[in-house]
């Protein structure tokens, strides 16, 4: 061996790049091992938030109305006024994803003069969930029997919105005999174009049931300070299920009241129709289309008095959809009407 001569070195130490790709891998790692225990962190954090929240407004907002059993879980109901012997009580139905604060500033005005009763569907308001599907039929039948439960008496005057509309139409169809009248506040109509609408309008309701379960369509409101009683109440994640489940089951709704043809003989109908019906900008629904579903509303609207021989129809000019809302007064003597028609047996026009 010569002097000064270096051996070589068998056992060499890794590159500088080779090191650093190491490194990278295990600060990568944890980063997302960090990202993913966040996020669970937050779901449960909504989760319980949710909870929380709802347990507080069951606390803060008692139910107004009663408890009613129907058959494995209770319905809210909500009867005021007393009205006199002959005469019907009135019973009102919400529109979608409503609840017995809809009718507040018609419901006790209404009392003044009749028995009047208002109620949450099974899922909203104060209500429990029901059973599936959430259809009209399924609605119809839940109330006759939780009228049937409460003791409420019959002849009824039925006052539909919306879906509401749709179901109280079906009611009489089944029951006619408990029919008085009607009043029908922009009642939903059996058209394509409104499922597609409502679909369209409101999203995924797979993806809407996920943000209550966590909490974020509440969060909104409790960030802005918006703590009242129908805010509060409306943003359970219960509500959310039952309006998913509503949407859903639209189309089944409509198709069970066209397969149940109403006719009301000559019992008193109102028909009160919003004048200044809007589709919201931001649906993302093309002008034609909204057009078209504009006019079709108007149209079928002007067959509704054909259910009855005593009917009319009332055009709302002020109000948008929510006209027990912006214009309670014309709900209110669209009642009185039918409720003094079908006691004295007079026309109601």
């Amino acid at each position: 061996m010569l002097s000064g001569v270096t051996e070589p070195q068998t056992d060499q130490q890794p590159t500088a790049p080779h090191g650093r790709s190491r490194r990278l891998w295990r600060w990568t790692k944890r980063v997302f091992i960090g990202v993913a225990g966040l996020a669970v962190f937050l779901v449960l954090a909504g989760v319980v938030y949710q909870f929380v929240a709802t347990k507080i407004d069951q606390y803060r907002y008692p139910a107004p109305g009663e408890m009613v059993d129907v058959g494995g879980y209770s319905l809210h109901l909500y009867c005021t006024g007393e009205g006199e012997a002959a005469a019907p009580t009135v019973v009102m139905d919400s529109g979608l994803g409503g609840n017995v604060l809809d009718w507040q500033l018609v419901q006790p005005e209404v009392a003044k003069f009749a028995r009047v009763c208002t109620y949450d569907r099974a899922g909203m308001g104060w209500s429990e969930p029901g059973a599936q599907p959430r259809t009209s039929h399924q609605i119809v039948e839940e109330l006759h029997t939780l009228l049937g439960k409460a003791g409420v008496q019959g002849p009824y005057v039925l006052v539909g919105h919306s879906l509401g509309g749709t179901n109280v139409q079906l009611y009489a169809s089944r029951y006619p005999d408990e029919v008085a009248g009607m009043v029908l506040v922009d009642s939903a109509t059996e058209d394509e174009m409104l499922v597609t609408l409502t679909e369209a309008t409101q999203g995924s309701p797979v993806w809407n049931k996920i943000l209550a379960t966590i909490g974020v369509t509440r969060l909104p409101y409790t960030l802005g300070g918006e703590t009242h009683e129908r805010t509060a109440i409306s943003t359970h994640a219960k509500d959310t299920y039952e309006f998913a489940d509503e949407v859903t089951s639209m189309e089944e709704s409509f198709e069970q009241r066209l397969a149940s043809p109403l006719s009301l003989g000559d019992k008193p109908l109102i028909v009160l129709t919003a004048g200044a019906f809007q589709v919201p900008p931001d649906a993302g629904i093309p002008q034609v289309q909204i057009h078209s579903f504009l006019e079709a509303h108007s149209e079928q609207q002007a067959d509704l008095p054909l259910h009855s021989q005593n009917s009319e129809q009332i055009i709302a000019e002020d109000s948008g959809h929510y006209i027990q809302v912006e214009q309670p007064d014309l709900v209110i003597d669209a009642i009185r009407r039918v409720i003094e028609a079908a006691r004295n047996g007079s026309s109601v026009a």
